[in-house]
């Protein structure tokens, strides 16, 4: 994952207190304001779990800095957060994903409680689901399978996407991956609130295509996907081919669609 930190925030406390917060991007997309002692307890519990591994360097503390200095720490944090992102140990570490989870749920104030959600397939059918506002994005994912019947078996094949269908058929960026360090309800609600949540697949070894069309659910996903991105011209094909799709989805021949 890919960590920036192109800005900071004044905040003011309930006993008055101005505090700054860094406000942390990852690929690209905001995720949440942590303040530099929530990152040093961050860097202090990696440090304490990982003895074995060299943390980078965390910036040193400082009392009563000037906006040039504040600004040389979001520098400097930006370049430890974006180190430890880079090492696969630390970026998949239990440590790092519950720090995430947890700073974006305190970012946006998020209680918990039942939420009203909906996933959507690649065709625009829309799955309604009751979830916790908190629940992570792996979470939501196990109950939209199971809620559309798609087996254990084929589950981790799919992911959870924020996807923009006005923005798709403009050739613009529209999809991000959720992933497990974030509720895909305050994602949706707070950073892209005009996006949807759809179910995909999540790779892209065609390979894997011949696993899953031997049960009708993953089979149904695969080619409703496949169809979507054809209308969305995501995929290019000539005259000849595009007939032959055509006639065989008139046909419903799933298959033989996934397969051409």
């Amino acid at each position: 994952m890919h960590f920036s930190i192109p800005d900071l925030q004044q905040f003011r406390d309930d006993n008055g207190i101005t505090y700054t917060g860094f406000n942390i991007y990852i690929d690209g997309f905001f995720h949440c304001t942590a303040r530099y002692k929530q990152l040093l307890s961050l860097h202090e519990q990696l440090q304490a779990q990982f003895q074995h591994i060299k943390l980078p360097q965390f910036p040193p503390k400082k009392l009563f800095l000037t906006n040039s200095q504040l600004d040389e720490r979001r520098i400097l944090l930006e370049k430890y957060v974006q180190s430890v992102g880079q090492n696969p140990v630390f970026a998949n570490s239990g440590i790092l994903i519950t720090f995430l989870f947890s700073a974006q749920q305190e970012t946006h104030s998020v209680r918990v409680h039942v939420v009203d959600i909906e996933i959507s397939l690649m065709n625009g059918y829309r799955i309604p689901l009751s979830v916790s506002s908190t629940d992570s994005s792996s979470t939501v994912l196990d109950i939209a399978c199971n809620y559309v019947n798609l087996s254990k078996d084929f589950t981790k094949y799919f992911s959870l996407y924020l996807f923009n269908w006005s923005c798709a058929k403009d050739c613009q960026p529209c999809m991000k991956k959720l992933e497990d360090y974030e509720s895909p309800y305050i994602s949706q609600k707070y950073v892209r609130p005009e996006d949807k949540i759809v179910l995909r697949k999540s790779y892209w070894d065609p390979c894997y295509d011949i696993d899953l069309m031997i049960d009708r659910v993953p089979l149904d996903l695969l080619y409703l996907q496949l169809i979507e991105e054809l209308d969305l011209n995501w995929m290019t094909a000539d005259s000849e081919t595009k007939e032959i799709l055509s006639s065989y989805e008139a046909k419903k021949q799933k298959r033989e669609v996934i397969c051409s």
